[in-house]
């Protein structure tokens, strides 16, 4: 069965964790396991075990508090989580409060952690950590219990434990997005130019076809370069060639943080790829509308954007996903999967508009 944290696989589809269940009839036992899908990983990894055993019961539910107090003072429980759940993305965070060692100080704000949806920890004040906790701004946060001798009673359901307040950070800001969209676009450009350059080589090898100076021809007449007849310096075609790859790049970075991923996002990129190309080469002159070409080296053509756009998308996606999680339109359509039509828009503090 389904179970939290629902993370997310770097494609943006949906990984929630996993519970399986096996009643063993020879004792009653019945023996849970729990695995979480690992971003790191790619695949669900085992994160708990349980059995729970017939003669093994609760008798008071919450627990008495000598039984929690036992519980808090095992040498091997070091923290205590607070967990919750946003209503509308799903998306869980988590608090993590360092009990009190024996004889220890009071343990102050700097001391707790956080855990986003994906699994990533980091300081709980840190507003890129993505987590919807957050401490009261008090100066110290209340113990589990002076030298672990006192329990704090457990919170009932849909209470809030003292000295904690939930709350989800937006998304991001626009402005912190395009930064993101700007180094993120700037490196997965050019490694798709990179790629797509080493497929031209080879399809080259194959074919026999000779290398292309129309790249450098187009930057001549964009910029005022002194034009020559024949063979284009390779400076120059470079230049053109991996530059339009690079700033392109941030076109489709902006597509994946905005949440627009996946195949169907790089097949769109395409058709912006083979666009930019025709308005530079027909505005300069350089080139003809693509009916006018042999079908055989058109369809080279869009094969190589095609490896560069996917490639590109693949890179983009990836750094997207690792640096922001899911896009807004993303968790906008896990909201309600399948195809709907006029469904309300995500809470306005959960995108990038102002």
């Amino acid at each position: 069965m389904a179970a939290y944290p629902l993370r997310e696989r770097a494609d943006g589809t949906p990984a929630p964790s996993l519970v399986t269940a096996v009643w063993s009839l020879a004792d009653g036992a019945v023996r849970l396991a729990y695995a979480r899908y690992s971003p790191r990983r790619g695949a669900h990894v085992l994160a708990r075990s349980f059995t729970l055993r017939p003669h093994a019961r609760l008798s008071r539910v919450p627990p008495p508090p000598e039984r929690i107090r036992a519980w808090l003072q095992h040498p091997e429980q070091l923290t205590v989580s607070f967990r919750v759940v946003h209503p509308l993305t799903h998306r869980m965070a988590e608090l993590i409060l360092p009990l009190a060692p024996a004889g220890g100080a009071p343990v102050t704000r700097a001391a707790l952690l956080s855990r986003d949806n994906q699994g990533v920890a980091g300081p709980s004040a840190d507003p890129g950590s993505g987590s919807c906790v957050t401490p009261y701004p008090d100066t110290t946060v209340p113990q589990i219990g002076a030298h672990r001798s006192r329990a704090r009673r457990s919170p009932h359901p849909g209470e809030r434990p003292e000295g904690l307040v939930a709350k989800c950070r937006p998304a991001g800001t626009r402005n912190g997005m395009i930064k993101r969209a700007l180094w993120q676009g700037l490196i997965a450009g050019t490694a798709g130019g990179v790629v797509m350059t080493l497929g031209e080589k080879l399809e080259q090898a194959i074919t026999g076809r000779p290398d292309s100076h129309v790249p450098a021809r187009v930057l001549q007449r964009l910029t005022g370069l002194p034009e020559r007849p024949g063979k284009q310096p390779l400076l120059v075609n470079w230049a053109m060639h991996f530059g339009q790859a690079a700033l392109l790049g941030v076109l489709r970075s902006v597509m994946s943080q905005s949440g627009q991923r996946g195949p169907v996002a790089s097949a769109k990129f395409t058709v912006v790829r083979l666009t930019n190309d025709q308005i530079l080469e027909n505005a300069t002159g350089v080139g003809a509308p693509p009916s006018t070409w042999p079908r055989r080296e058109l369809v080279i053509d869009v094969l190589h954007k095609s490896v560069y756009a996917f490639t590109t998308g693949v890179i983009a996606d990836a750094l997207a996903h690792r640096s922001a999680g899911p896009g807004p339109g993303q968790r906008h359509a896990h909201l309600r999967p399948g195809r709907h039509p006029d469904f309300g828009p995500l809470p306005r503090q959960d995108a990038y508009g102002r």
